[in-house]
């Protein structure tokens, strides 16, 4: 079973998403490109070159708004 990654570590890598949530690197990038699957939710995994750490993004549509040309 994997670990958790925790609580503070979330919330400073949601508020600063461009570094490493272990080793705070910004040598960070996308492993596979976001999966639109059936549910409420898009996930993609990133992971880091420095640390070899790989994290999976959760993201959740938070409202709309109307579309300007």
């Amino acid at each position: 079973m994997e670990e958790e990654i925790p609580n503070e570590m979330q919330l400073r890598y949601i508020k600063h998403p461009y570094f490493c949530p272990y080793c705070e690197s910004d040598n960070i990038g996308l492993v596979n490109h976001p999966d639109p699957s059936e549910s409420d939710f898009i996930t993609q995994i990133v992971g880091c070159a420095d640390c070899d750490n790989v994290w999976v993004e959760v993201y959740e549509l938070s409202g709309i708004e109307p579309y300007q040309s």
